[in-house]
């Protein structure tokens, strides 16, 4: 199970691991958008990946090694702009009816934990969540109409 931290804690922990994370970003491509970081046996760490499964494959990795392991996870603060994430429950979580897609909001900056919350409020934690490609399985509808860009009127 992931460990859980306060605003607070992950705040104190960020600006320890700023300036790690800081060249962290500097040394990534494209290619990672999001970096993890936590605390592994008394020493900050910092890594770039690519996607959410990345990023709780490395926190879970983090906390095999220390049971006292804290770990959070983020869109990079220089990314240019929010990235909408599309994961669906895992098999035999809910019934496959209720296996719709969600849309996940990521903003640059701002720290994830162990749960992500949807456009229509479903919270689901990372181990729960199947992440899949743009089009794959049946959208939540509420999803899309939360997700919808606002400021734009359909005429007709």
């Amino acid at each position: 199970m992931i460990k859980l931290l306060s605003s607070r804690q992950a705040a104190v922990l960020l600006g320890r691991c700023i300036v790690l994370g800081a060249a962290a970003d500097r040394a990534r491509t494209v290619t990672a958008p999001f970096m993890v970081v936590g605390q592994v046996n008394g020493r900050e760490q910092a890594v770039g990946v690519a996607n959410p499964a990345d990023a709780l494959a490395h926190m879970l990795e983090w906390f095999g090694l220390d049971r006292d392991a804290v770990a959070f996870w983020y869109l990079r603060a220089d990314w240019p702009s929010p990235v909408t994430l599309i994961g669906r429950p895992v098999a035999g979580l809910v019934g496959e009816t209720r296996r719709c897609v969600h849309l996940f909001p990521a903003r640059p900056g701002t720290a994830l934990f162990d749960t992500v919350t949807a456009c229509c409020g479903t919270e689901l934690s990372l181990t729960e969540i199947e992440w899949v490609r743009l089009g794959a399985g049946m959208p939540c509808e509420p999803c899309l109409v939360g997700g919808a860009p606002r400021g734009h009127a359909l005429e007709g």
